[in-house]
């Protein structure tokens, strides 16, 4: 169970895998136990970092404010331990401001760019949605209850830092082959955020899917792996 100790921050990671590095960013209030699933869809193909980001899963939970910016250096002091450049990188909704963040100001890790339920838009005095709300409680009961237990205050602060974002703004920095997925009937982050974002990078590709911010968990997922894998596919 690697940890790597980085400004003050112990981070949670895993490699899986051999070959072009992969690596998976992943959402609000998620640890990689989460994505056991996603890793072992891709690890036969890839060099898999997975990690736990701050605030979840093994890694610490600080009590002062996050933010997307320090987020992504807790990514970059990971790949720079690990010598990561010119990866995959795969970034879904919380995530993918990360990966956007990581794609500005430290492009020589990203070779290629994933952005899943793209969050698009800063969000200035907007309260937790209810249904996030309830997202948090009912991991809270037992049976449901993750192995690794989230604060309240952690899943407050990664949210507060996902909102404090501007991915369209940022975006227009990004020179990297970019595949955007994203589903038309997401009420988290709206369909057209990822419209937005598509038009800001030059030459993004765009997929759009049926389902909502999770649509990769339900009967899509294999198209989902079908559009991230592509090429790599064949070489299984």
């Amino acid at each position: 169970m690697p940890y790597l100790s980085h400004r003050g921050l112990s981070t949670y990671y895993e490699v899986h895998g051999e070959g072009e590095p992969f690596v998976l960013i992943l959402g609000l209030g998620s640890d990689i136990t989460n994505y056991r699933w996603m890793i072992e869809e891709l690890a036969p193909h890839y060099r898999v970092i997975a990690y736990d980001n701050r605030g979840a899963g093994r890694t610490d939970k600080p009590r002062e404010d996050y933010s997307i910016s320090q987020m992504t250096d807790d990514l970059e002091g990971l790949l720079e331990e690990l010598s990561i450049t010119d990866a995959r990188v795969l970034g879904i909704s919380l995530g993918s401001r990360i990966a956007v963040d990581l794609a500005v100001r430290y492009p020589q890790r990203v070779g290629e760019l994933i952005l899943v339920s793209v969050l698009a838009r800063r969000v200035v005095g907007q309260r937790m949605s209810l249904p996030l709300r309830l997202s948090f409680i009912l991991r809270q009961i037992p049976g449901l209850r993750p192995q690794y237990r989230q604060p309240w205050y952690a899943f407050v602060n990664q949210h507060a830092a996902a909102l404090d974002y501007d991915s369209v703004t940022q975006s227009k920095r990004i020179a990297v082959p970019t595949l955007i997925l994203h589903g038309r009937r997401d009420i988290t982050a709206a369909y057209r955020g990822a419209e937005e974002i598509h038009q800001a990078i030059s030459g993004s590709r765009l997929v759009s899917f049926e389902g909502g911010h999770s649509f990769f968990r339900s009967d899509e997922r294999g198209q989902f792996f079908k559009e991230v894998l592509g090429d790599a596919q064949l070489s299984r």
